[in-house]
């Protein structure tokens, strides 16, 4: 294989150190396998789907849509919404019609399984919707009796801050609570676009992040420009095998998909590593 133009941009997955800052990371092509993603037509017809697409909407158990060993499977291309879950069809057809550029989120029953689906609206009057099963969607860490309380406490606490450090460790301390996550912390960029973490909430027995400053290569800039652009970023697994689109390319465009917006994007291998490694 010849080696990658460090001045040029590098295909997704093949960057390395030297030129990761031109990774088209929206140009990702595949998605975390714990849910699955539809791209649809105006008339709601499927134009490119994620390989495990079919085993998500189908119920299959997570290890089973989850192995690598699983061949990949475009039976869905080419199909109708209104014939592939009929009996949601019509909500989600309604909800994508009133859906802008960015993502917004629709709670829809299909057969027996509950969904959560992102969706927002791509070029060429198409659909992106993402189908994650409910159940692995809504981990709180507490009872549903004791979220608004929660959440009110977290309210007061927020609009009473006086400083950005007082401000800061009151949404770390929120999420920390609500989300039930080992660890939740802020992250500020500087700007030359090194970073620091300025606030922490975390489990304990894990080791303090607080205060740790981080160079602006941890980070590239096109990962900095898509974080202003799309607030929210899921990482479920960071040894998940990705479940790659179906065709490669958009029927409609032969262009990737741009996947900004989506909450399922797989992230750049790269990182993966960096995750492990920490």
């Amino acid at each position: 294989m010849a080696e990658l133009n460090p001045s040029q941009p590098a295909p997704f997955g093949q960057a390395d150190l030297s030129n990761c800052d031109r990774e088209p990371i929206h140009l990702a092509g595949s998605v975390q396998p714990h849910g699955a993603m539809l791209l649809l037509s105006e008339a709601g017809v499927v134009l490119q789907c994620s390989a495990n697409a079919a085993d998500v909407l189908g119920g299959a158990p997570p290890e089973t849509r989850l192995s690598q060993h699983r061949e990949p499977d475009s039976s869905l291309l080419g199909q109708r919404l209104t014939d592939l879950v009929p009996d949601c069809a019509d909500a989600l057809l309604t909800a994508a019609r009133d859906a802008g550029t960015t993502a917004s989120a629709v709670r829809l029953q299909h057969g027996a399984q509950a969904f959560d689906v992102m969706l927002h609206r791509s070029s060429g009057n198409t659909w992106v919707t993402e189908w994650v099963p409910a159940q692995r969607a809504n981990a709180v860490a507490l009872p549903p009796e004791d979220c608004e309380q929660a959440i009110s406490l977290a309210i007061k606490r927020i609009t009473a801050a006086a400083s950005i450090g007082t401000l800061a460790d009151a949404v770390v301390s929120a999420l920390h609570q609500l989300s039930g996550h080992d660890r939740v912390m802020l992250y500020r960029f500087d700007a030359d676009g090194h970073g620091s973490v300025i606030a922490e909430a975390r489990d304990p027995r894990l080791p303090p992040l607080l205060g740790q400053h981080y160079p602006a290569s941890d980070i590239p800039k096109q990962a900095r420009a898509l974080y202003v652009l799309n607030r929210v970023r899921v990482l479920v697994d960071v040894d998940a095998v990705p479940s790659p689109l179906q065709p490669p390319l958009r029927p409609d465009t032969g262009q990737p998909l741009d996947m900004s917006w989506c909450h399922l994007r797989t992230m750049s291998p790269i990182h993966l590593q960096y995750l492990r490694n920490m």
